[in-house]
């Protein structure tokens, strides 16, 4: 469950859910991926994607206790999306923790998306 998607399936999976945002199914979305085994690395990158870009901080937290219930671990991408959509200084920083927490303060994403957020 923990191997990435292909570029094709990406998308795919982008699009999926944010019709499920759009139409408000992504609770159900969420559950369905749960059900089918389908919460994976690169699926909570592309949900966490789609909550920042949404502006759904609510969602943002339903995905990551999924992702901690599930005992699946946030790539750099998706640690990156979240310093970039962090709204304070304070949440700037917590996320950078949080990220190097998980091994991840030395990846590109996450160095590169610090000054993003910041300014």
């Amino acid at each position: 469950a923990g191997a990435t998607a292909s570029t094709a399936h990406a998308q795919l999976f982008r699009q999926l859910v944010r019709l499920a945002f759009d139409r408000d199914a992504f609770p159900a979305l969420l559950d369905q991926l749960k059900d089918a085994g389908l919460v994976a690395t690169w699926s909570v990158e592309h949900l966490i994607s789609e909550c920042v870009s949404n502006g759904s901080e609510t969602q943002l937290k339903v995905v990551k206790a999924l992702a901690s219930a599930q005992q699946v671990g946030l790539s750099a991408r998706a640690n990156a999306v979240l310093i970039q959509g962090s709204k304070t200084a304070s949440a700037v920083l917590a996320a950078v923790k949080e990220a190097a927490s998980q091994g991840q303060g030395g990846e590109k994403e996450v160095i590169l998306a610090a000054p993003i957020a910041a300014s």
